[in-house]
Parts: C-alpha cells; sequence; structure tokens
C-alpha cells in the first residue's frame, strides 16, 4: 500500500506540472487607462449571468486583441475560483491553443470578446442579440464554435480587474457532462470521470488508515495541486488558500455533490434540445412500418463485374447508432469486391444518415474529424510529391477539415467541398473552403466540367451507391493532366478477419462498397486515368481495437436516450453509466495498443485498413 500511495503522489504531482506547464502561454492585459474608456462597436462581449466586466478591462481586452490580430478572445478573471483554474488547465493548452486549428474551443466561461463579423458568420440559434447572462452550456457551446469560425484568431488573456461569478454545483455538473459525452449517440462517460476521481479519494483514505505517513504524501500532494497550477501564473483565485489547505475536505464534498446532483433527473440533456420531442415523432412515423421499405431487391450478381458467384462475409445490426435494421455485406468470389447485399434505398440512406453526421452526432463527428490531422497531412504530402494545385474539389468534405490543412501547404490555391449534407456550408463559414457544392457528384459534374486540376475523395467511395459513376464524375470535373487523389479502407487488411462486425471499415449500415485497389485502378484505367502514386501500409488509420471495445460496449448496454428507440430507465442509465465507468480503462489500453503496435505494424506492412491512390487524368472523357 505504501508503494501505490508514493506512484500516487507522484502521479499527482507530475498532473499538476503538466497542468502549470498548459497555463504558461496565459498573459495578462494591460489596462489602457481609467475607466470610462469607449471600446470599438466592431466588438461584442458575451458574458454569463451575474459576471459584469468595467469599460476599462474591455477597452485593454480590445487592445490585447487588436495588437494580437485576435478576433477572439476570452477573459479569465484575476480571481476565477481554484476548481474552475484547474478545469480550465485540463481544457486548453494555452501555449498552442490558437496555433492548433481543431483544439476544442473553451474557456473561462465568464466574459468573451468577440468581433462582430465572427459572430455573424457563425449565426449562432437561440441567443439572439443580446449576449449577456448566457446559460453555462450555451456559453460552452458558443466559445466551441468561435474556435472553429476563427480557428487560428482565438486566444485567452487574464483580465485582473474582473470578478468571478462561478457556476452554481447544478451548473457545473451540466457543463461535466457536457464535456464528458458525446451527445445521445454514445451516451454520458460523466459516471465514469467521477467515479476515476472518486477512487482518488479512495486511494488517500485507504492510504492514511493502511499507512498514515504514506498516506499523508497523498494528501499533500492532492493539496499542493492547486499552488502548483496557479503559482505566479498571475492568477489569484479568491478562494486560494481554503481551496488548498482544506482541499482534502472540499474537494471530496464538491464531488460528492457533484455525483448527487441531478441524479433524480431522468435521463440526461446532453445532446437535448427543444426539438428532441419532435425527433422521436419524426422517427416513430418513420418507423410506423418498420424497416423493409428501406432497402432495395436483393442482388443475384456483383454489381462490380456481374458475376454470380457470392458469398456471405457478415450480418449484422447497427452497432453505432443502434437504429432497427439488419445489413448483409457479401464478397464476390471472381473480383472480391464487398457490397451490401440488400443495398439501402434512397429512403434507407436518408434513415440512417439522419442524425448522424448532422443534427445530434454532428459534434461528436466533427470531433472525430479533428483527430486524423496526421492522415491529412499524409495525403498532402502524397499529392504534393506529384503536383502543385491551383484549383481543388474534396468530395464528401464535410466540414472541411482536409481542406484546412491543404491550405497551409498550398495557401494561394482554391479549395471547393462537395457534399451531401448541409455541413459544407459550415466550412464555408469558417473559413475552411472558398466555396460549397451541395448534392449528389455524378448530378453536379457536368455543371462543374474540367473545372479543377485536383479532386479528392477521401472515405468517400464506400458510402455511395455507385461508386465507378463517381469516378466518371471526377473525370469530367478534372481538366486533362489533373490529378485523383482517393483513400478508402482497404478490405484485404487481415485483421477485418478476426474483428468481423467489429472491425472499423466494415462499418454498417453506412459502408455499401469496399473495392479492392486493383479494381479501383482498372476503374481507373478504363476512364483515361493513369495511377501515379500508391500507399497501402502508410495508409493505415488505426482505431481498429478501440472501436472493436467500444462495441464490445454498445453491444451490451446502448445509450439510453435515443429518439429512434424507446427510452431508457433509471436502471438502464445506471447500467450504462457502470457499464462505461468498468471498460473504459480496456478503451485506454485498447487505443495504446492501437497507436504503440498496431499502427506501426501497418505502417510497415504491404496492407493497412486503407489505401491511397493518385491518378493523372490522360485523356478527356467523352461527356
Amino acid at each position: 500500500m505504501s508503494a501505490v500511495c508514493v506512484v500516487f503522489a507522484l502521479g499527482l504531482v507530475l498532473s499538476a506540472l503538466a497542468r502549470r506547464l498548459r497555463l504558461s502561454g496565459l498573459t495578462a492585459l494591460v489596462s489602457p487607462g481609467p475607466a470610462g474608456s469607449v471600446w470599438d462597436p466592431e466588438w461584442l462581449l458575451a458574458s454569463a449571468a451575474g459576471v459584469e466586466v468595467d469599460e476599462a478591462t474591455v477597452a485593454a481586452a480590445v487592445t490585447h486583441a487588436e495588437a494580437r490580430g485576435l478576433e477572439v478572445l476570452d477573459l479569465v478573471p484575476g480571481d476565477l475560483p481554484v476548481a474552475q483554474v484547474l478545469e480550465l488547465a485540463g481544457a486548453v493548452d494555452t501555449t498552442r491553443y490558437r496555433a492548433d486549428r481543431f483544439a476544442t474551443g473553451a474557456g473561462a466561461g465568464q466574459a468573451t470578446l468577440i468581433r462582430r463579423p465572427v459572430l455573424e458568420r457563425i449565426g449562432p440559434p437561440g441567443l439572439g442579440p443580446d449576449l449577456s447572462n448566457l446559460d453555462p452550456v450555451a456559453y460552452a457551446s458558443l466559445l466551441r464554435e468561435l474556435k472553429l469560425v476563427a480557428s487560428d484568431a482565438t486566444d485567452l488573456a487574464i483580465a485582473p480587474r474582473m470578478r468571478a461569478r462561478p457556476p452554481t454545483i447544478a451548473d457545473q455538473r451540466r457543463l461535466l457532462e457536457a464535456r464528458t459525452s458525446a451527445p445521445t449517440l454514445v451516451g454520458s462517460a460523466l459516471p465514469a470521470v467521477l467515479a476515476g476521481r472518486a477512487a482518488g479519494v479512495a486511494v488517500a483514505a485507504a492510504g492514511l488508515w493502511l499507512r498514515p505517513i504514506a498516506g499523508i504524501a497523498v494528501v499533500a500532494a492532492y493539496c499542493a495541486q492547486p499552488a502548483i497550477v496557479i503559482a505566479g501564473r498571475g492568477l489569484r483565485p479568491a478562494d486560494g488558500v481554503r481551496a488548498t489547505a482544506l482541499r482534502w475536505l472540499v474537494g471530496p464534498i464538491r464531488l460528492a455533490r457533484l455525483a448527487v446532483t441531478g441524479f433524480a433527473r431522468r435521463g440526461t440533456d446532453v445532446g437535448r434540445d427543444a426539438g428532441f420531442g419532435d425527433r422521436r415523432a419524426v422517427y416513430d412515423k418513420l418507423l410506423a412500418e418498420g424497416t423493409e421499405g428501406f432497402f432495395e431487391p436483393r442482388r443475384a450478381t456483383c454489381p462490380w463485374c456481374g458475376a454470380g458467384a457470392l458469398r456471405r462475409v457478415l450480418r449484422t445490426r447497427d452497432l453505432f447508432q443502434h437504429k432497427p435494421g439488419a445489413f448483409t455485406l457479401d464478397r464476390c468470389l471472381r473480383c472480391s469486391h464487398v457490397f451490401q447485399n440488400p443495398r439501402l434505398s434512397e429512403d434507407g440512406l436518408d434513415f440512417y444518415y439522419l442524425d448522424f453526421y448532422d443534427g445530434l452526432g454532428e459534434e461528436l463527428m466533427d470531433g472525430v474529424f479533428a483527430t486524423t490531422v496526421h492522415s491529412y497531412e499524409a495525403r498532402v504530402a502524397l499529392l504534393g510529391s506529384v503536383a502543385t494545385p491551383e484549383r481543388w474539389l474534396d468530395v464528401g468534405g464535410g466540414h472541411g477539415h482536409f481542406c484546412a490543412v491543404a491550405r497551409d501547404r498550398w495557401p494561394e490555391a482554391t479549395f471547393e467541398g462537395l457534399d451531401l449534407g448541409d455541413t459544407v456550408w459550415k466550412a464555408v463559414r469558417r473559413g475552411w473552403i472558398d466555396a460549397a457544392h451541395q448534392g449528389m457528384f455524378p448530378e453536379l459534374a457536368p455543371s462543374l466540367a474540367g473545372r479543377y486540376d485536383v479532386v479528392s475523395m477521401h472515405h468517400y467511395l464506400e458510402h455511395t451507391t455507385d461508386p465507378r459513376a463517381e469516378l466518371d464524375a471526377a473525370a469530367i470535373a478534372l481538366r486533362v493532366g489533373g490529378h485523383l487523389l482517393i483513400e478508402q479502407p482497404d478490405p484485404e487488411f487481415g485483421l477485418r478477419r478476426v474483428l468481423r462486425s467489429a472491425w472499423l471499415p466494415y462499418f454498417q449500415p453506412q459502408h455499401l462498397h469496399l473495392a479492392r485497389v486493383g479494381n479501383i485502378v482498372a476503374a481507373l484505367e478504363e476512364r483515361g486515368f493513369t495511377v501515379v502514386a500508391e500507399e497501402r501500409g502508410a495508409a493505415h488509420q488505426g482505431g481498429d481495437l478501440a472501436f472493436a471495445v467500444f462495441l464490445l460496449l454498445s453491444r451490451l448496454s446502448r445509450p439510453p436516450d435515443l429518439p429512434w428507440r424507446p427510452p431508457g430507465g433509471r436502471l438502464h442509465r445506471v447500467w450504462h453509466g457502470s457499464l462505461l465507468t468498468a471498460l473504459l480503462p480496456f478503451l485506454a489500453l485498447a487505443a495504446l495498443a492501437d497507436r504503440v503496435v498496431a499502427v506501426p505494424l501497418a505502417r510497415r506492412a504491404r496492407h493497412g485498413n486503407a489505401y491511397r491512390l493518385v491518378a493523372r487524368l490522360d485523356d478527356a472523357p467523352a461527356v
């Protein structure tokens, strides 16, 4: 027990040092003069309920922002309470916050200076013209979107004259729920977070009981954490002395209050809005006649080569969203093409995509896309080895994350996005693409003929009903000599046999086709392309093992609040929260195994779970 306590105490100190480093980029405003200063009306001030900001502080903030070329500046009160300072240090790395385009927008949640055009680009629903007295959760949502729209012009600064109004314990719980949840589709991880914090308290208590000296070291390290994080950072929390010296008592009490507050509520407010009940009514109507109408008739032949020799690969259900229905993947014994059979109909596609990339699932998927920067950079490097783009069309580009990274390499190029959903317009508002096209690529291609020297399709073809028609569209949109960049799952990767329906690239019901690289190369050559660059093992995405563990959790207990499923009761919520808490360590271990073992091995091997191709268009297609 003594060794456990020593290791735990050391961990607390190292954690505090890490958070101190994350706050080291935080600077303080310099007052421009006496109160009564007037600031430029081009700037707006958002603030939480009860927070007052004097005019001198606002003027200082405007001066600070304009001197640094900022469009959003979050103000951190000098007396921000210890608990909120520690939360801030965990949420924001101030040393790289501005430079990290995809960093999650966060702040002290007290007051934020915003340049008017940025707010107009967001068009935040429900906030209205008055940005004062914001609800804490709505404020947190606003900060996330502000960072995305002004991705490299957002920062934080200490406002020494400003006085904090900390959120109530109920609001603190709601904020924690919002930060630890993937709205609706996964469920809240808050029980796991609270359990982890409670485990630390339990270790300290057990140490004090069994090994008093070692236990005292844990308590001392726990109490010293705020001082280690805050000392010399220009912050003077109003509760600094009490929250440090008595943290061994205050901390567990606050943790207990967070755990108890809101327990009696039915379900969670995370991911819900005023239209949640309307969504349930929509799904009830869509499912009134079952799921049969969501599928086309079953095929007897391969959609790629026409052969009639098919073999079932797997039969599964929607393991991610938990929407009703069963899905089958078949493989052609002649060309090895893998495809969904029977395939989703147009109504089925609409049903299963609803609330996935938009609506309830948008925030989650937006966050997922922000975590794959390595893949974006690898795609840029591969294309850059053979071409220098001037006008680029990214097909299926969603929110525009990839284009934002590619623009760093080619700032003079024009980037346009095409997608079936309206997320492509958000990419325009964020400034990540220059123009948007919404609709089906084959239908829009004639109006885009010969316009681009690069077209990209990243994890797009597997979602389409006819991949070869998409290649035809790319040939139409490209100029002769232009390049097509493709990245998609590799159905030849061996791990698919082990993980079966839990293998990420099978991803039912989203993925309709999984084409071998040889089939894609042959189809490109038929359309006048020449493949000039190829990556297989190097294109491996990672995440296979972690996703499999996540799906295990989903199989054992679906999230309790899904508008297309009957609502879960209190026992369901307790079971789901307990299971998520129990499996989170295994999820972390699987993610570590992915990063340390699986990804390096796959990237050195002949096959990974994805491949990349660059093909040059040598002959103009007959239109």
